[in-house]
């Protein structure tokens, strides 16, 4: 959003992220009710549709990758966030640091105190980004005329794919999607009783992201635009608060950037590795507890560490980000597809009357092929664009 805003200004096509935003909604609503319906989890689900395991072994590859991707920017940011207020230490050694300190934290499972700590960090972010969005008098009608879908600024040049593609991809094509499911059965909500109780989960999700993601917007289009600042690295994009706010809100955004990622890259990591080991269930047989299986950690403690080897290349922050949440897009087309087709197809479903607990909606239908046909067509684009 900040890239955007800066970039574009009011000529961004924000529009993408309503679209963005309404499949997000669709897709965790339709896999989320399969599983109160059923109880099975969507990774064996598609087995069917797919013709085959095959499947299984794609969406551990892709969560896998997802959370690789993620995780490789991720472990970069907050090495550079104490960088900035500790520059005596540089960004790959604080980035190692705060592996140990993460891995300490898991042995002696004290997440939920963590992230209780981040939450309120994040919340003074937020409550920032809302002053400076009422500060800088944002131009409503501009505003609303980037919600109007028109042709993309600045032509059909790669970049403006590239950044279209990392819109949709940081919000619908997240390895979060695929795991709303998971996370659900995580929560305690295991049947159809939960229904409504999800669904407003999933809406209350959706509508903070699109608030937040407007203010940001909007407070970059007023604020960096105007400068002539393209947001190619993380000091450029700490100058939506620093600008306004001066050392104080540089400071606030990089303690906002570390708790948003540091939380991010532990929370993808045992995500990931929910997702792969359930699809291996059928091979390795369900886990007594997934912290004492070898396999679940091994996918854990490979997701947590690895990344980490991209701290030490010269790849920036915001290129790093750009990249993964544009790639993951192609890998998302198929399990996108298949979706589609275990709700709405219902021989499909081995289950007598299961299949109208949990099919689709008209309105899940139609988001869902609005998300398809503009994933399809800026995927298209690009390696068009990057052949030519």
């Amino acid at each position: 959003m900040t890239t955007m805003g800066a970039r574009f200004g009011y000529g961004a096509p924000m529009w993408l992220v309503l679209v963005a935003l309404a499949g997000l909604f669709a897709f965790q609503t339709v896999t989320a009710r399969y599983h109160l319906a059923t109880g099975e989890s969507i990774s064996w689900a598609l087995t069917r549709p797919a013709g085959g395991a095959w499947i299984r072994y794609y969406m551990i590859f892709g969560v896998t990758l997802a959370t690789h991707l993620y995780n490789s920017y991720i472990i970069k940011g907050f090495g550079i966030s104490w960088h900035f207020m500790f520059p005596a230490i540089s960004a790959k050694v604080w980035s190692i640091i705060w592996i140990v300190i993460g891995l300490v934290i898991l042995f002696r499972n004290a997440y939920d105190w963590l992230e209780t700590i981040f939450k309120w960090i994040l919340a003074a972010m937020s409550l920032a980004i809302l002053y400076l969005f009422i500060a800088v008098t944002p131009n409503i009608g501009g505003l609303l005329s980037s919600f109007i879908p028109k042709p993309m600024p600045g032509g059909s040049t790669t970049e403006m794919f590239s950044l279209a593609l990392s819109v949709m991809g940081a919000t619908t094509t997240s390895v979060v999607i695929v795991a709303y499911a998971y996370l659900v059965y995580e929560k305690g909500w295991r049947d159809m009783s939960h229904n409504k109780m999800m669904n407003w989960d999933a809406f209350v999700g959706v509508a903070l992201t699109l608030v937040f993601n407007t203010m940001l917007f909007v407070v970059a289009a007023e604020v960096l635009n105007p400068q002539g600042v393209q947001v190619k690295n993380v000091d450029e994009m700490a100058k939506v608060l620093g600008t306004t706010l001066g050392a104080p809100g540089f400071w606030l955004f990089y303690v906002g950037l570390f708790a948003a990622v540091y939380s991010s890259w532990i929370g993808f990591g045992y995500t990931q590795a929910v997702v792969a080991r359930d699809a291996l269930d059928p091979i390795l047989g369900k886990p007594e507890s997934e912290f004492k299986d070898k396999v679940f950690n091994g996918f854990l403690y490979f997701n947590l560490l690895l990344p980490l080897i991209w701290t030490f290349t010269d790849i920036g922050f915001v290129s790093m980000v750009l990249f993964a949440t544009s790639v993951l897009n192609f890998f998302f087309l198929i399990p996108l597809v298949l979706v589609m087709v275990q709700s709405n197809v219902p021989k499909f479903e081995p289950r007598p009357g299961t299949f109208q607990v949990y099919r689709a909606a008209w309105w899940e239908n139609l988001f869902l092929g609005v998300i398809l046909a503009t994933v399809l067509y800026f995927c298209v684009q690009t390696v068009i664009k990057l052949l030519s």
